[in-house]
C-alpha cells in the first residue's frame, strides 16, 4: 500500500490503467475510527467531531463523493 490519505488513494488509482470509472465514498464507522480510535464506539467529543469533519471536507475536496453511513445506532466496522 502506497498511500494514507484518499487524495493519495485517488492519486495511486490514476496511476493504473483501468477501463472502469471510480467514484469513493467515505464510510462513517472509518472516519470514526479515523478519528477516535479505540474510542469510535462511544459518543464523540467536539474536537473528534471537528476531526471528522475536516476528513471528510478533505477528502471530498481530493475527489471523494460522499459519506456512506449504516442505519444502526452505533457505529460498526
Amino acid at each position: 500500500m502506497t498511500w494514507t490519505t484518499i487524495g493519495e488513494y485517488i492519486e495511486a488509482l490514476s496511476r493504473i490503467p483501468t477501463g472502469i470509472n471510480d467514484a469513493t465514498n467515505g464510510g462513517h464507522s472509518a472516519l470514526r475510527i479515523w478519528a477516535m480510535g479505540e474510542r469510535a464506539f462511544e459518543h464523540a467529543a467536539a474536537d473528534e467531531i471537528s476531526v471528522m469533519g475536516r476528513t471528510l471536507e478533505e477528502g471530498v475536496r481530493a475527489g471523494r463523493i460522499g459519506l456512506t453511513a449504516a442505519t444502526t445506532s452505533s457505529p460498526s466496522t
